[in-house]
């Protein structure tokens, strides 16, 4: 699939049959994943907040356009509407949509629709994915939950979805949006298990055990074992709490908790690189190459956290093609030569081997590296909420958003070749537009009818 992509961004003067093939089958591959999963995550009629008197539209059909509109790159209600009206005739009868969506008619709906109902979308697709055995883990022996919070800036504020902050600088007045998002990241696609509205004027170590029981309500017990918090949501309250569920929790340590950040700190200074368990090699883009090294503790420190078992620090460098050190800058705007970050864990260290816990260290982050930062690219949904004004209908964009991001990401990673890369989400985006606006009848007619998979429960 790779291959595709970067033949796609030359253009050649002769395109030989073999690479019109391929594309053709891609799209004919989109279609298909498209009729699949569109019938997956349809919403009852029940959801439908508007009055009865003067539909003209059903709901499954609104929601459907503005999932697809997001996953084929629309960054705006009028973008989808065009979208709808530039769509095949097959394409149209495939979708259940007859004529073009006025954009107005979209952010009626979307403005009246309660964030529940969005939620149980993004939960649909994961309860399918479950069951069509594509949430394994890989690399690790359990499944493993990262936690993290993420914000949106808005025009407009109602102190309850979106909380009202001032710039020190300028004294504007904003509304900032705040969700947890909860990733599955030990499956091979980092897929969004939910985004938790992190409503009023509370935080997230605050929220932290609503949002894990929402969570778990949700899904059960069985589809991780570790939930993972960087320093932001790491409390021995929540930590408690955690292990009560059953549960094995994953925090980073920062000056939040001066008293265990200190004390690791002089637990691990005797250690030296060479005493290291583990570490991994990456090169990047520039040839330079990023080290790291994970030094686990298992002896009891000395502070109150009785169910702590596993202790980590883990150091990051990089170096040159020459082997020289390149320096990092910290968030303080200080440079060093290596970044130090520590963790505390539930489990018994035991439960993985040394690789393996450097592993969910390195996934520890994929919530961020993952999931914020293709929202933020691919997406751009720092730059395009869709509604500024509005904070209930950004929120229900962002909602389907991760929709659309789920979707997107267990395509990419079902038709990844062996030993390649995934599909380039850019590149997904431009032909799915393509397969939305040029998809025949007679290509449509050629898939199978998908089949009936019995509801989640």
């Amino acid at each position: 699939m790779l291959q595709l992509a970067r033949a796609s961004e030359r253009t050649p003067v002769l395109v030989d049959n073999s690479y019109m093939k391929d594309m053709h089958k891609l799209h004919q591959r989109l279609a298909g994943w498209l009729r699949a999963r569109l019938q997956e995550i349809q919403p009852s009629e029940e959801d439908d907040p508007r009055k009865k008197r003067g539909r003209r539209w059903k709901f499954s059909s609104l929601t459907s356009m503005t999932v697809v509109g997001l996953c084929a790159g629309m960054k705006s209600f009028r973008q989808i509407e065009s979208l709808s009206e530039s769509l095949s005739l097959g394409m149209r009868r495939f979708l259940d949509i007859a004529r073009t969506v006025a954009d107005t008619t979209l952010r009626d709906a979307m403005v009246k629709t309660v964030p529940d109902v969005a939620r149980r979308m993004i939960h649909a697709v994961v309860k399918q994915a479950r069951r069509r055995k594509l949430l394994e883990p890989v690399g690790l022996p359990f499944g493993v939950a990262v936690m993290d919070g993420k914000s949106v800036t808005l025009d407009s504020w109602d102190d309850h979805y979106a909380v009202q902050r001032v710039n020190k600088e300028t004294f504007h007045s904003y509304g900032l949006l705040r969700t947890i998002s909860c990733c599955l990241v030990s499956s091979a696609s980092a897929i969004c298990l939910d985004a938790i509205p992190l409503v009023g004027d509370t935080n997230e170590v605050g929220f932290f055990q609503q949002a894990l029981t929402q969570l778990l309500s949700v899904y059960g017990k069985g589809l991780f074992r570790l939930v993972s918090y960087d320093a932001g949501g790491c409390s021995e309250d929540n930590a408690d709490f955690v292990v009560a569920q059953g549960l094995d929790y994953f925090f980073g340590i920062k000056g939040n908790q001066k008293g265990i950040y200190e004390t690791l700190k002089r637990m691990f200074a005797p250690f030296k690189p060479e005493q290291a368990c583990a570490k991994t090699e990456d090169v990047l883009s520039n040839k330079q190459v990023l080290t790291r090294r994970i030094f686990i503790f298992t002896e009891k420190p000395l502070f109150r956290w009785s169910h702590a078992r596993t202790f980590i620090r883990v150091d990051s460098e990089i170096r040159d093609a020459k082997g020289n050190i390149v320096q990092q800058q910290l968030p303080t705007k200080k440079y060093v030569d290596f970044i130090t970050r520590y963790f505390i864990s539930s489990a018994e260290t035991k439960v993985m081997t040394n690789a393996q816990w450097l592993l969910v260290v390195r996934k520890h982050w994929a919530v961020e590296n993952n999931l914020h930062h293709t929202l933020d690219t691919a997406f751009k949904e720092d730059r395009f909420p869709f509604m500024p004004s509005s904070p209930i209908g950004s929120l229900i964009i962002l909602l389907l958003r991760r929709v659309a991001y789920n979707l997107i990401a267990l395509f990419r990673t079902s038709a990844a070749d062996k030993n390649d890369l995934p599909l380039p989400w850019l590149f997904f985006m431009q032909n799915l537009y393509v397969t939305l606006v040029s998809a025949t009848e007679k290509l449509l007619d050629s898939l199978r009818s998908p089949r009936a998979v019995p509801a989640s429960p």
